[in-house]
């Protein structure tokens, strides 16, 4: 029967699984950082070059270069393979997608004349799928892209109502990727730029805590003990 705490937390064996994987995590953070001093100029240097080693995860690249002894030459002659036998695969999706596309526009020849004369763009991929994801109902194809188109239309009257704004926010070093929170939050704010600086600084704020929340419990254990604490006691129990 396994030993438990006299508090009544969970077993020792629990604990020490606990620790193991931290000490796991911590061994793999170590390695990454050794690969990394040994090949990092190098890798940097095929992403930049090979097409294919940009698709790539960094950690595998630099797994790569520890694999072939650090040989370059190796390194690129394998990237390569990789990249020829890509595109062999992509040119065959590409030639099954078209294949699929000319099937569903002859099983939905009939919808696909009602539509075009309802204004639903017919030369959209999207409309074959939405007929075939609709089983064929012409009247929830016009609703979803009635309604898709809307949002469009939306979105595109908001960028040019609020496009001073906007300006005026990048302008002021407001970076962010989705440009279409910028316009619902100007609409939000009525137009109000120090609102919406406010808003995007309060957004960034929590993002950060939950960051820092999910760092700190990721290097922590239930029983409270850290991945540098685990690493030493690790080593004292290869020691004995």
């Amino acid at each position: 029967m396994p030993l438990m705490r006299e508090n009544g937390g969970c077993s020792i064996f629990h604990y020490i699984s606990v620790r193991a994987r931290l000490f796991r995590r911590d061994f793999r953070s170590n390695k990454w950082d050794s690969l990394e001093e040994r090949f990092g100029t190098t890798v940097t240097s095929l992403q930049q070059e090979i097409s294919s080693a940009q698709s790539l995860k960094r950690i595998r690249l630099l797994r790569l270069m520890e694999r072939f002894s650090g040989d370059v030459e190796e390194v690129r002659k394998f990237l390569q393979n990789v990249e020829e036998r890509d595109h062999d695969v992509n040119a065959d999706s590409r030639a099954c997608r078209r294949e699929r596309r000319e099937e569903l526009k002859s099983k939905y020849a009939t919808q696909l004349a009602a539509l075009t004369q309802a204004g639903i763009n017919v030369d959209c991929p999207c409309t074959l799928w939405q007929l075939e994801k609709n089983q064929g109902d012409v009247n929830k194809v016009i609703e979803k892209m009635s309604h898709r188109r809307e949002k469009k239309e939306k979105l595109a009257e908001l960028d040019t109502k609020y496009a001073s704004q906007i300006a005026q926010l990048e302008a002021d070093g407001i970076k962010i990727k989705n440009k279409r929170r910028l316009a619902h939050l100007l609409e939000k704010a009525d137009g109000q730029v120090d609102v919406v600086k406010q808003l995007i600084s309060e957004w960034k704020e929590k993002k950060g805590q939950h960051r820092e929340y999910r760092h700190r419990h990721r290097n922590i254990s239930p029983g409270g003990t850290t991945a540098q604490e685990t690493h030493g006691a690790a080593s004292c129990w290869r020691k004995r």
